[in-house]
């Protein structure tokens, strides 16, 4: 993930790796729990610590499909992204402290498993059945205006066709003082869609994955987001948390957008 690029890691319909359903699944998802453990008994010490779950260690375990160093926290099982959106939350909102309304998008199992343990009023959507907690598309929640003080939607928008539309839905569904906090693979300045009806072997060489239509360049998808009556700003990990980068094996490089509704219009 460079400095122009944040990596695709899921979006409505990807999966879930080793937490998927089903036997091979759950049996991987314990084999990897048993690593952690061990790995946080064998690394004590306290040049990292988890903003999360403020666990410290002397080096984070590594994780993905290429391995990743220093990736993920052995207690709590937080990866790069998550520790920056909580450093986010926790330091720049007081949205972990209050009993709010929380939307998220095709969370991950980590993000998952901790916003259930909030004193949040949660709910998350999926366009897979049984994937979350409801069954809906971003393109049409099934939600009132003026319904959600946060909405979290992490490789989201990059997997939908009509991604204005889903924008334009963020947008309606969140409180006149919420916010969506929004990730995206990015690279560039414009958008690159026009292999987005091509096969998956192209989307996948082009995009990073089979699955996704797009490559957002930076400036279109804020304005994008203003067209849906966004405003956003983005947030670059290593100007933000240049003092957590060590410590919370942060990248640096990561971007991700905090976008409010545009004061006095209507998407």
């Amino acid at each position: 993930m460079g400095s122009g690029s944040n990596g695709g890691r899921r979006g409505e319909k990807a999966g879930r790796g080793c937490e998927k359903a089903g036997g091979r699944g759950v049996k991987s998802g314990l084999r990897r729990r048993a690593y952690l453990a061990g790995w946080r008994l064998t690394h004590r010490g306290t040049e990292r610590t988890c903003p999360a779950c403020e666990t410290s260690v002397s080096r984070f375990a590594p994780f993905g499909v290429v391995q990743r160093p220093d990736a993920q926290c052995p207690a709590c099982g937080s990866l790069e992204r998550h520790r920056a959106l909580w450093l986010y939350l926790r330091r720049r909102t007081d949205l972990l402290t209050g009993p709010l309304r929380v939307l998220a998008v095709a969370p991950d199992p980590y993000l998952e498993r901790r916003a259930r343990e909030l004193p949040w009023d949660y709910l998350s959507i999926d366009v897979e059945p049984g994937k979350a907690m409801r069954t809906m598309s971003l393109t049409r929640l099934d939600l009132p205006d003026d319904d959600r003080d946060l909405l979290i939607c992490y490789h989201v928008l990059e997997h939908i066709t009509d991604d204005r539309a889903a924008m334009r839905e963020m947008r309606r569904v969140l409180r006149p003082e919420g916010q969506a906090i929004v990730e995206v693979p990015l690279a560039g300045e414009e958008t690159d869609e026009q292999f987005r009806d091509a096969p998956e072997a192209v989307r996948a060489e082009r995009y990073g994955q089979p699955d996704h239509v797009r490559l957002y360049g930076r400036t279109d998808f804020l304005r994008r987001l203003g067209e849906a009556g966004l405003d956003a700003e983005e947030i670059l990990v290593g100007d933000l948390f240049a003092g957590q980068v060590v410590a919370a094996a942060l990248m640096p490089e990561e971007r991700f957008f905090v976008a409010r509704r545009s004061v006095g219009r209507a998407a």
